[in-house]
């Protein structure tokens, strides 16, 4: 069984090492007995190399997500609300502008960033915004209590191959514990448009922030 979860160019960005994994994807899907995709652009990818090939997005354990109470973690407790939260591997494929525009446009906020880290650009961010705030990786047993003290939570993939290519795990979690969500506009997250607000722009994501602010369901 071959299962899919995300795009060859998340691997790698040198294009001598991404031939050699996509001819071996190839290969991979063609001699599988099952192939299993979990976003529609890798199902439409992979399906002519196989007759058996199916789509099969991501989910969340909801016995772990949704709990009758939360304990706000130490390092948040005396947090500038509202808190607009990302939790996740902040790597290339992660637009970090997006997080110096809401820092910017949202002063009085806290933007809090909660996952690895890499390059220097990531440095740059945080500081040159203060109300940045990185915690690191965190136990993935805690990541519940976290969103749960977010205001507003964050998935801001680029708009390219490989954001095209995801299926959040991230949102699943963020929608079970009902968090107003503010996302890029992926081919993925297109169908998610009803409970989430998508943003393609700048002006965009600052529109549709306010909006998410300003919930009280």
């Amino acid at each position: 069984i071959y299962d899919c979860i995300d795009e060859c160019h998340v691997y790698s960005r040198n294009k001598r090492v991404l031939d050699v994994i996509e001819k071996s994807e190839r290969k991979l899907a063609k001699e599988a007995d099952l192939v299993l995709a979990t976003a529609k652009t890798l199902h439409e990818k992979l399906k002519p190399l196989n007759n058996f090939v199916h789509l099969l997005p991501n989910g969340v354990d909801t016995s772990m997500f949704i709990k009758d109470s939360y304990d706000t973690p130490d390092d948040i407790v005396s947090l500038t609300k509202p808190a607009l939260g990302f939790i996740g591997s902040l790597y290339h494929w992660i637009d970090l502008s997006v997080f110096a525009v809401l820092a910017e446009k949202f002063p009085n906020a806290t933007i809090v960033l909660i996952g690895p880290a890499e390059s220097n650009e990531f440095k740059s961010l945080l500081e040159r915004h203060k109300n940045i705030l990185y915690l690191g990786p965190r136990s993935y047993k805690t990541v519940p209590d976290y969103i749960s003290a977010f205001d507003v939570c964050l998935n801001p993939f680029k708009m390219d191959r490989i954001g095209d290519g995801v299926n959040p795990l991230k949102l699943y979690e963020y929608l079970s514990l009902g968090k107003p969500i503010v996302s890029s506009r992926t081919k993925e997250m297109e169908k998610f448009g009803e409970y989430v607000y998508l943003y393609s722009n700048k002006d965009e994501l600052i529109s549709v922030m306010k909006k998410a602010l300003s919930e009280t369901d």
